[in-house]
């Protein structure tokens, strides 16, 4: 849980075979915070869960990072890489949020090779 915190900034975490020091899969923040939401009885969590959003003070509130739909992928990564947060992908004609990209996304990349060969 603390390998997620705001201070370490990662997405995901590799599992490591302790054997052979090989890595074996990843666990993501998004697998962490779905457990989360499973979990019950965790002070801590059932004092914040039903708090509204606006009951939080962010700090970094500013200008929503985004990205067009008609960019590419490139663009959105080198975003990401700027920014190092979730950005928004938006319809430029409509603007309408349509999706977003995260870093854990680049890891379904990773893992699928087969998303490359089905481009048209």
């Amino acid at each position: 849980m603390l390998l997620f915190s705001k201070h370490h900034r990662l997405n995901v975490a590799p599992v490591v075979e302790s054997m052979n020091s090989s890595v074996i899969g990843f666990v993501t923040q998004d697998a962490v915070m779905e457990l989360l939401l499973q979990s019950s009885g965790l002070e801590w969590l059932d004092k914040i869960a039903d708090k509204q959003l606006s009951e939080f003070r962010f700090a970094n509130v500013r200008k929503p990072v985004l990205v067009y739909s008609d960019q590419t992928l490139a663009d959105g990564l080198h975003i990401l890489s700027k920014e190092k947060t979730g950005v928004a992908v938006i319809d430029r004609k409509t603007s309408r949020l349509i999706g977003s990209l995260q870093c854990s996304d680049l890891y379904l990349f990773l893992d699928d090779s087969t998303l490359f060969s089905k481009r048209t």
